[in-house]
């Protein structure tokens, strides 16, 4: 799974919330990595990447597989 955020370092951040009243929520890798421990992925991320500008980021998880039963 790889969810995208943008990142609280977004530079339009302000122009966003304010002049065009889109209000996002804007995440750090941290809180990146607590929804995926909170999810059923029950880890953190695998991996985080951004955009070239570095303003939306990609947080990458692999979920675990569980052992099949009579595997």
């Amino acid at each position: 799974m790889i969810p995208g955020n943008f990142h609280p370092q977004n530079p339009a951040k302000e122009l966003m919330d304010s002049v065009l009243e889109w209000n996002l929520i804007h995440r750090t890798e941290a809180d990146m990595n607590s929804l995926f421990l909170a999810s059923p992925f029950k880890r953190p991320c695998t991996r985080v990447r951004f955009e070239e500008q570095g303003i939306d980021l990609f947080a990458e998880c692999i979920k675990e597989e569980r052992p099949r039963p009579g595997s």
